[in-house]
C-alpha cells in the first residue's frame, strides 16, 4: 500500500475509496496474455497497481510492472479506461475499493520475471481458453487486444 493511500485509509477506514490504478497487458510470442497470482486473494490478474500522485498512468503501470513482476515494459498502446461497481473489489482486510483502470498495451524491454514486492505468487501466460479465476473481471476485448484493434468501450 502507498503512502498516499495508507494515509487516506488512516482516516476513511475500510469504507469505499477510488483508486485510478493501471493494468499492463504483456502477451508472450503465441498471444497468451500473462498474469501473476496474487499473494492476499489467490486469484489471477494482470500487473498493476494504484497511481501514485503526480503519476501518469503510463508512468505507473511502468513501475507497478517491475515492481511486480522484475520485468521492464513499456507501454505502447491505451486499451481501455475502465471502473465502476462491476469492478469493485473487497481485500482481505476489508478495505473496499472502486479502481478506475487505465489499461495499456506493455512491451517487455528488460527484466526477467522475479516477484520482486512480494505481491504475487506466481506468473504463467494465459489462452483465452483457459483464464483462471480473476480478481477483477477484465473483458477479454482487453486482455487480448491487439495493435489495430479498437479501444475498448466501457458504456455500463
Amino acid at each position: 500500500m502507498s503512502p498516499y493511500v495508507r494515509r487516506i485509509r488512516s482516516h476513511i477506514g475500510h469504507d469505499l475509496l477510488l483508486c485510478p490504478s493501471a493494468s499492463a497487458i504483456i502477451h508472450n510470442e503465441r498471444g497468451e496474455v500473462l498474469l501473476l497470482k496474487r499473494r492476499d486473494d489467490g486469484q489471477w490478474d494482470p500487473p498493476g497497481g494504484h497511481i501514485d500522485p503526480d503519476e501518469t498512468p503510463a508512468r505507473a503501470v511502468e513501475r507497478e510492472t517491475l515492481e511486480e513482476t522484475g520485468l521492464i515494459v513499456t507501454a505502447t498502446h491505451l486499451i481501455a479506461v475502465i471502473g465502476g461497481k462491476a469492478f469493485e473489489h473487497r481485500y482481505p482486510n476489508d478495505d473496499l475499493i472502486q479502481p478506475l483502470i487505465v489499461c495499456f498495451l506493455c512491451t517487455v524491454t528488460g527484466g526477467a520475471l522475479a516477484a520482486l514486492d512480494g505481491e504475487a505468487s506466481e506468473f504463467r501466460h494465459f489462452a483465452a481458453t483457459e483464464l483462471p479465476p480473476m480478481s477483477t473481471r477484465y473483458p477479454s476485448e482487453i486482455l487480448f487486444y491487439r495493435p489495430g484493434d479498437l479501444p475498448f468501450f466501457q458504456r455500463t
